[in-house]
């Protein structure tokens, strides 16, 4: 016989929540006991009685209530009839640590006299019998009287989806907490601190709940993680004296890890960029390593990171298929690191600058020196490169090895260029393609052969080991007509080293097809195109000797293809992203406005209705993605505005829609989601807003 049963047989029929043995789960189940805990502590619950699990189980409610014990603690409790009761279940297998089984069970609210409690009883019992819930768990039964409440909701200890212990997040609604308990209401939204400080909320106005009334709430918040020992689920109402009791308390069931509050926060910033999409394995092994290697030497040698910084960063990492970096470590918006008065002041410091000053003032005079004879003897050692169908086996690998060397040192330069050069002039790589583009469909050429006889075209597709890509065709080349065609020599320092590592990997990338053919053709590979899924080591290791592979996994895209990171968030313990707050400059509303304007990346103003998705736009649509994918160039010169969840207004797209006169807005939280397709919206590429045309507008005061 279980301990519950036994406990079920040998206890009192009837115990007052204020007597010390409705503390017991076993007796009381686990929603009246952690109720008689709280009142043991002090804090306000409504008074009550368990009718406990020590009691004939076959029993119906009914025959339950033609108990003196229950009918004496009933009468006390109501003063024969006059108080409406509030009956609810209390299960041994409720409201655990890692199950809530929240709503499985039933309660009854606003019960009056005998007959209607005697029903509530046995709508209780019975909900314990429900087959759908396998084995039958020993039911209490909590009775308490009814509150009419002026105010009442749901409150949570932590934020459910960061776990953030310091983000408390309530629910409010006139009246009691059930509709919101139901979903049938949903009620005004806070975020508040520890104390109770208004962080965010669903409305501008103060809502059902005032200031005191919310640090209030904190403080229960923090009363009953003191009590039970971790943050908790609690249903909570406020009557017309202004006392605020706590009717429920449990654990927050499948909250996150909590994140070390010095992790790196991640994001896919402006990488997104040059990695719009999830990347396959091999993919990941020829190019990310590489750009982690650059990277890393660019901001030692610039100073830009200390050492330690460094060595406890990974700077740019893979995170469900997709590329992120360290915002923090490169200065991104959503980094959280902030100079302090201390360091301002402190003395210390002084000579370290002055020789980084030293130090970088000579990087700055020889770097163009050198990034130009770097891309020299690159362009040479490309053209020198033969057909790779007459390339051998070993050769393949040693080109694969080769192209993963050369990024890393084409990456430094190109971020030694941003970091240390004058932007120059706003020519781009992409702006180049697009008019060698118009000028090759004027003239009638073909795509394909164009981007081998102009592979500047190639900074119009993001890399890719699958089958060639291609620049789409303009709709209406007339529309930008014959123009003269910048030289790649003009190319700023900065673009010109981004070009040349876009023809890196599209070397690498073709290497590796070439690679899969042949492994697929002498049996090594299911098919050619399985050598996306292999690590480079197994692909050079099968080159070179012939060796058979592991089992290859399932293709990555596959499974992570519609999964969309947080613009910024941290890793917890598990690994998983959990979004954190972007700060930014709060700017004020103007009437339509959707909030928080984004960053301004292309001066001007347009109009028009929201295109979402992968389809090519309408003329005079405005096109709002998650990232600032190459593709989209090609699209740019009949858009009416742009607006992307991440990027920069140094991006290349950024840029060349300042040359087109698009209007652009970057950095737009949760943008796909905020402007639906269908939309109309304006968005103002100078000061960043965004404003909802479709909407009706008020007049501000």
């Amino acid at each position: 016989m279980s301990a519950e049963l036994i406990t079920a047989r040998t206890g009192p029929m009837v115990v007052p929540l204020t007597d010390p043995r409705a503390r017991d789960v076993r007796l009381s189940g686990a929603k009246a006991a952690r109720l008689a805990a709280a009142l043991a502590d002090g804090l306000f619950a409504l008074p009550g009685f368990v009718i406990t699990t020590a009691r004939d189980h076959d029993r119906s409610g009914r025959e339950l209530t033609d108990s003196i014990a229950v009918r004496t603690a009933w009468a006390e409790l109501t003063e024969h009839g006059t108080y409406p009761l509030v009956v609810r279940s209390s299960s041994t297998v409720e409201d655990g640590e890692t199950s809530s089984m929240a709503g499985l069970f039933t309660s009854v609210v606003n019960v009056r006299g005998w007959r209607e409690f005697g029903d509530a009883v046995e709508r209780v019992v019975s909900s314990a019998r429900d087959p759908r819930l396998g084995a039958v768990r020993p039911m209490a039964v909590l009775v308490q009287r009814y509150l009419s409440a002026v105010v009442g909701g749901i409150l949570f200890g932590a934020h459910p989806v960061s776990g953030d212990a310091g983000r408390i997040v309530i629910a409010a609604a006139t009246g009691g907490p059930h509709a919101l308990v139901d979903g049938t209401a949903g009620g005004a939204q806070y975020i508040v601190g520890r104390h109770g400080r208004r962080l965010a909320a669903d409305r501008t106005d103060e809502g059902p709940l005032t200031s005191q009334q919310l640090r209030r709430l904190a403080r229960l918040a923090r009363r009953t993680r003191a009590v039970f020992g971790g943050p908790q689920d609690i249903e909570w109402a406020i009557d017309d004296r202004g006392v605020l009791y706590l009717l429920q308390s449990r654990p927050i069931t499948g909250l996150p890890a909590p994140t070390p509050r010095r992790a790196p926060v991640f994001g896919p910033g402006p990488i997104a960029e040059t990695f719009p999409a999830v990347l396959t394995t091999l993919e990941e092994d020829l190019w990310v390593p590489a750009m982690r290697s650059g990277l890393r030497r660019a901001l030692a040698l610039s100073g830009a990171a200390s050492t330690r910084r460094l060595r406890r960063s990974p700077v740019v990492t893979v995170v469900a298929g997709r590329v992120v970096a360290d915002l923090d470590l490169i200065g991104q918006p959503g980094g959280a690191r902030r100079h302090t008065v201390a360091r301002l002041i402190d003395p210390r410091p002084g000579l370290r600058r002055l020789r980084a000053a030293w130090r970088l003032g000579q990087l700055r005079a020889g770097l163009p020196t050198m990034t130009d004879r770097v891309i020299a003897e690159l362009d040479q050692e490309l053209a020198r490169i033969p057909a790779l169908r007459v390339l051998s086996e070993d050769e393949l690998a040693a080109l694969l090895a080769w192209s993963c060397r050369t990024l890393a040192v084409l990456h430094t330069h190109e971020v030694l260029a941003g970091l240390l050069m004058p932007p120059g002039n706003d020519l781009t790589a992409s702006s180049i393609a697009l008019r060698v583009l118009v000028e090759g469909q004027l003239a009638g050429a073909d795509v394909r052969r164009l981007v081998e006889s102009e592979p500047v075209l190639l900074a119009l597709v993001p890399p890719s080991t699958e089958a060639p890509t291609w620049p789409q065709p303009l709709a209406d080349p007339q529309r930008l007509g014959r123009r003269p065609i910048p030289e790649l020599g003009n190319l700023p320092l900065r673009e010109a080293t981004r070009l040349r590592i876009r023809w890196v990997h599209e070397l690498s990338a073709r290497a590796a097809q070439v690679a899969g053919t042949r492994l697929a053709a002498a049996g090594v590979l299911p098919t050619a195109a399985d050598v996306r899924n292999l690590p480079l080591a197994d692909l050079i290791g099968a080159l070179q000797d012939r060796r058979r592979p592991d089992p290859l996994a399932r293709a990555r895209g596959d499974r992570l293809a519609d999964l969309r990171l947080p613009t910024a968030f941290r890793l917890d313990v598990h690994g998983r992203p959990v979004p954190v707050e972007i700060p930014g400059r709060r700017r004020r509303r103007r009437p339509g406005s959707t909030g928080e304007a984004g960053q301004p990346a292309s001066g001007g103003r347009g109009a028009g209705i929201v295109h979402v998705g992968d389809n090519p736009p309408p003329d005079g649509a405005v096109l709002v993605v998650p990232t600032l994918d190459p593709d989209l160039a090609v699209h740019l010169p009949r858009l009416a505005g742009l607006i992307a969840e991440t990027g920069s207004p140094l991006s290349h797209l950024a840029i060349l829609a300042r040359e087109l006169s698009v209007p652009a807005v970057v950095g737009v939280s949760a943008a796909t989601q905020r402007f639906p397709a269908g939309a109309r919206v304006q968005v103002d590429g100078t000061s960043g807003e965004i404003l909802r045309l479709d909407l009706p507008t008020r007049e501000p005061a």
